[in-house]
């Protein structure tokens, strides 16, 4: 069952290479730092 572990580690570094632009895109609106919270604490 390595498979899905595999999957999950290749998106957990995709998310941490797109982290930067996405925190950015997120501090450009301010309605979404509602959401910036829900997903920080979701992580």
């Amino acid at each position: 069952e390595l498979r899905p572990s595999l999957q999950m580690g290749r998106l957990a570094a995709q998310t941490r290479e797109q982290q930067p632009q996405l925190k950015s895109t997120l501090l450009m609106s301010p309605r979404l730092e509602r959401s910036q919270a829900d997903m920080t604490l979701d992580v």
